[in-house]
């Protein structure tokens, strides 16, 4: 899987590069209350702790396609994510009515 060498986001999707950006911000803000609420969960209330384990917040934006029953198939341009296994912390997937 290739990403974005597969589409042409300028081409087909010309706001993606500021709808990122926003997406982006709103993402880290809610990346910095849930680490806020999981240091008042574990009681960690040393300031110098709570500075090492979240001066540096790590964020990915990785737009994928889930196909609900269709196999990627680059031969066609087809392409999409497998199964697999997310790492870190949170895991945030928006989700609409559409299988896939």
């Amino acid at each position: 899987f290739e990403g974005s060498q597969n589409y042409n986001l300028a081409k087909h999707v010309p706001d993606h590069a500021h709808v990122s950006s926003q997406y982006m911000s709103a993402a880290y803000k809610l990346n910095v209350r849930l680490q806020e609420l999981l240091f008042q969960a574990l009681k960690i209330e040393d300031e110098t702790q709570r500075h090492v384990l979240g001066s540096h917040p790590f964020l990915v934006l990785k737009q994928m396609k889930y196909f609900d029953t269709k196999l990627s198939d680059p031969s066609i341009g087809r392409y999409g994510a497998g199964p697999h296994t997310d790492w870190g912390s949170f895991t945030i997937l928006a989700t609409d009515a559409t299988p896939g």
